[in-house]
């Protein structure tokens, strides 16, 4: 890179970084911060949260954590205005896990990440759906982790990611679930 160019790039990012500042000295005086109160008798997941979907009057986090609400719940939580939830028996083990997206559709969640495993020990590699009583592994899931999950109008699950099969289809990156089976997308 040109010198000329490089301090041209210095310029642009201080000027983004002091623009960054200032809406951030700005924001701490806004009057409606009165309305963000701590709560501390909630508990929230304790780790990182990846999503948030809201179904209903629901809410579901996803990410990388063990505990919500003081329970021990493995990296996908339901929120139902009060408590905590854990959904299925949990996503991966408390140490392995994490999950990038959820989809919820209807009675039917959806986690898509990184994980072996789902409701304590079923193997499920990756993605798995939860009907509200019992675990589908879609298949035997993905090779490798699942970074984006979406619903299509027809009631298909399509999934894009890391992946270079998905139920032992060659699907590079990305693939259609139709309820039963796996098919890809093109040469992805």
């Amino acid at each position: 890179m040109k010198p000329r160019s490089l301090a041209r790039h210095k310029t642009i990012f201080l000027l983004a970084l002091l623009m960054v500042a200032a809406a951030l000295h700005a924001r701490a005086d806004d009057p409606d911060d009165v309305y963000w109160q701590a709560n501390s008798s909630f508990e929230g997941p304790r780790g990182l949260i990846d999503a948030l979907v809201v179904a209903g009057s629901d809410l579901y986090a996803s990410g990388r954590f063990k505990s919500a609400g003081g329970l021990p719940i493995h990296h996908i939580a339901r929120w139902d205005g009060a408590q905590w939830h854990e959904i299925g028996g949990g996503v991966g083990t408390a140490d392995m896990g994490l999950i990038h997206r959820i989809l919820v559709d209807g009675n039917r969640v959806y986690p898509a990440g990184m994980f072996g495993v789902v409701g304590g020990n079923i193997p499920a590699m990756n993605i798995a759906m939860w009907d509200g009583s019992s675990w589908d592994t879609m298949a035997g899931g993905t090779d490798r982790a699942v970074r984006a999950i979406a619903r299509g109008p027809n009631g298909d699950i399509y999934v894009g990611g890391e992946f270079t099969t998905a139920g032992g289809v060659a699907a590079r990156g990305i693939a259609r679930w139709d309820g039963t089976a796996w098919h890809a997308l093109g040469s992805g």
